[in-house]
């Protein structure tokens, strides 16, 4: 594992586990995958015996230890110090099958436009005896697969043992703003806002329930935990998610549905109500003026939920919400959504700029094709509001030979809409071709030299 670089990395989450790591690290290490991969062990805190375990490992894995911090921090941990091409969990009292990473790894190689694959889980016992022969069957999981971020944000469907994703996708996902989100639960939303995301068929982890399991069967002393985690994690989604136009108006309305018995259910734990659970209420400067009228594609349903995700106990929101739910129910969706992300993003270093400016400003496309301080210009990805008119682009390309005949490669996609896919694109641009000021995450992105000169 130390000859390249690796294929794949195992991240290993583990609080005072010690006693089932052995067979979680045997599992790892046993791995038919013709490749060089990593196996990264995360000990959160543990007062146990855990770092006499993985010492006993030597160099087959890599031991990091960290004041106790919560899962979302060990995760995060894991995936900073991650160079696998692709990156999967494995938790420190569960096993995996021994095809668990060659699976995976062939279905994401062989299918470039998914950037998570998961699947079902065995449940065993302490001792490794089946309990359930599957985790979608035991909890009425009906796991969907494609683009399903609209599902996500109400109910998460993806295990953090069964999962793996391409680490290509990671500027999408960290940091992890919202620390109680369950991590398997944050990657697949992510994960969804810029790529599809498959089940595969068979087992791909095997569970197990020894009674202090942070999630499955969690009795009434850790309800109002587990409910405080979702409130948390829902409103982030509703605020930075539902403008991505794969999320439907029923989707919508589910989620806002999801997000009211939620607090109800938490209500229930607090003697003073809703009002003792969110703490002193400070009401959400709004701009009414500025909201879309209903319409297709529910643009003022959208822009209300992450109103109301910010304020949950405002009730004026709340019923407008409905109404404006009600009503674009009954418009439909507008036109169908672009592709993902993942599939029209081009390889490498990109040089951004927006639809709107270049038409305005064409010496900004003419400057950068025309350059010759270097030898090697990196793509232009021109990112196009939703509902622009691309045919004023294309005019502009047949009437200027100076960007017909220029050997850039030019790519105009869908300006992304939500937090992850801003964060990804911004990622891999290097520059950009504009004058103009743009907020976070494009603020520190430099101006191309032909733009300064």
């Amino acid at each position: 594992m130390t000859s390249s670089e690796p294929l794949a990395s195992v991240i290993v989450s583990a609080y005072n586990l010690g006693r089932f790591l052995p067979m979680a690290l045997d599992s790892a290490l046993v791995q038919d995958l013709d490749a060089p991969f990593e196996i990264i062990v995360v000990d959160d805190g543990s007062t146990d015996d855990t770092a006499a375990v993985a010492a006993a490992y030597g160099d087959r894995i890599r031991y990091v230890y960290q004041p106790n911090a919560g899962v979302g921090a060990a995760a995060e941990r894991g995936l900073a110090l991650a160079k696998g091409e692709y990156i999967a969990f494995l938790d420190a009292d569960d096993e995996w099958p021994p095809d668990r990473l060659s699976r995976h790894i062939e279905a994401l190689a062989t299918s470039p436009h998914v950037g998570l694959v998961h699947g079902d889980m065995e449940i065993i016992d302490a001792g490794g005896g089946v309990i359930a022969p599957s985790f979608f069957a035991s909890e009425s999981i009906d796991a969907p697969e494609g683009r399903i971020l609209g599902q996500l944000i109400t109910q998460n469907s993806v295990s953090n043992g069964a999962l793996m994703f391409r680490a290509s996708l990671l500027p999408a996902i960290l940091p992890i703003a919202v620390q109680e989100c369950p991590p398997d639960w944050w990657i697949a939303v992510c994960v969804a806002s810029v790529a599809e995301i498959r089940v595969l068929p068979g087992i791909f982890n095997r569970y197990r329930y020894h009674g202090s399991n942070m999630t499955l069967r969690a009795g009434s002393d850790r309800a109002e935990w587990r409910l405080r985690r979702m409130l948390a994690c829902q409103r982030w989604m509703l605020s930075q998610l539902v403008d991505d136009p794969t999320i439907t108006v029923d989707e919508l309305t589910r989620a806002w549905l999801s997000l009211r018995q939620v607090l109800v259910a938490l209500s229930l734990y607090q003697p003073g109500g809703a009002h003792a659970l969110l703490g002193r209420r400070t009401e959400v400067a709004r701009d009414w003026a500025s909201l879309p009228a209903p319409g297709a594609g529910a643009p003022r349903s959208r822009a209300l939920l992450a109103m109301q995700a910010a304020d949950p106990l405002d009730g004026a929101n709340a019923f407008d919400l409905e109404l404006a739910l009600q009503i674009e129910r009954q418009i439909g969706p507008s036109s169908p959504p672009p592709p993902p992300l993942l599939a029209v993003l081009p390889p490498g270093d990109l040089c951004l700029c927006w639809l709107p400016e270049v038409l305005a400003r064409p010496e900004l496309l003419v400057g950068y094709a025309t350059d010759d301080s270097a030898p090697i210009l990196d793509p232009v990805v021109i990112l196009a509001p939703r509902g622009s008119d691309e045919q004023q682009l294309a005019r502009l390309f047949a009437s200027d030979p100076r960007l017909a005949a220029s050997p850039v490669d030019f790519h105009v996609i869908a300006e992304p809409v939500t937090t992850p896919a801003r964060s990804l694109v911004a990622a891999r641009a290097r520059t950009l071709l504009s004058v103009e000021q743009h907020p976070a995450p494009y603020a520190s992105i430099p101006a191309h030299g032909s733009v300064r000169r």
